[in-house]
């Protein structure tokens, strides 16, 4: 295991560890984000359960206890207004939250531990929609990805875009509202 690490580079030991992390709180699937010929049909890329690290994961399930938010629209400029925006309203309500940035259209809000994991596919979702209307300000909902909502993949924290026309995805922030609030 060792001499596997010392192979990596510092973003795949980044991965690693953040990909590890999650495993411990949850099973979740991972993939390469790779379309393949199938009988002359294009496929979608098949799913795996995460079970030990590989550089090749491009993406990864969101989890039960996260909710993640982004902005589908062209407008860049409209889309860091909805992060920001929404940020205040999180950071305000004493949400823990981080901003990943990857040149996409939109960056992206995380928001972990929240205590849903036990919820039902639907009633799940249903929160999580639910969620994004209470922070999401009324001007930016209908840019809101609630794909985003049910079982989904994204790209993987700390790696290049798995369509190959944005960058690595890192951590801009990570925001502790709750040690500032006394």
């Amino acid at each position: 295991m060792i001499q596997k690490m010392i192979n990596l580079t510092e973003l795949e030991i980044n991965r690693k560890q953040i990909l590890d992390s999650y495993r411990l709180k949850q099973p979740f699937k991972v993939s390469t984000g790779q379309k393949h010929i199938i009988n002359g049909e294009e496929k979608f890329a098949k799913w795996f359960d995460y079970e030990t690290f590989d550089p090749k994961w491009k993406l990864r399930e969101i989890l039960k206890d996260e909710i993640v938010i982004e902005f589908d629209t062209d407008d860049k400029d409209k889309a860091f207004e909805g992060i920001n925006f929404t940020g205040i309203n999180l950071y305000n309500a004493g949400i823990t939250f981080e901003v990943w940035e990857h040149g996409g259209k939109s960056p992206h809000l995380h928001i972990h531990n929240i205590p849903i994991a036990h919820l039902e596919k639907d009633k799940l979702r249903l929160f999580k929609k639910l969620f994004i209307r209470k922070y999401v300000p009324l001007e930016y909902l209908g840019c809101v990805d609630y794909s985003l909502t049910g079982i989904h993949l994204l790209a993987i924290e700390w790696v290049d875009h798995w369509k190959g026309k944005y960058g690595v995805k890192k951590l801009l922030h990570k925001f502790y509202p709750q040690e500032t609030i006394k």
